[in-house]
């Protein structure tokens, strides 16, 4: 079974000498600049891949709602669901946020 969580695994060189002529000169930053940017790639699209599937999620969440009935009445209008349902849209207005700056992000 899949984890449900990305698994990172750090990395300790100790005494790891690079010649003069392999070491990288950073345009702007420094050397932390050069690290982060192969993690851009990676942890950053772990988060817009979950903000882009909670924002489709969300999106199809009240058309289903207003279209499903049951005792003769649509779902949108029971409390249960619109208490559900009702949270998620200030989430969605936050997911559409988070998604935009991972985007920018990811350049």
């Amino acid at each position: 079974m899949p984890s449900s969580t990305p698994y990172n695994q750090g990395m300790i060189f100790k005494n790891f000498k690079v010649p003069k002529k392999n070491l990288l000169q950073p345009t702007r930053g420094d050397g932390l600049t050069v690290g982060y940017h192969g993690l851009n790639r990676g942890r950053v699209a772990v988060c817009a891949t979950g903000a882009a599937g909670m924002r489709l999620m969300l999106a199809n969440m009240l058309p289903w709602a207003k279209f499903r009935k049951t005792y003769g009445e649509h779902i949108v209008k029971r409390e249960l669901v619109r208490r559900r349902i009702g949270p998620d849209g200030g989430t969605h207005h936050r997911l559409r946020r988070a998604h935009r700056l991972v985007l920018v992000a990811l350049g």
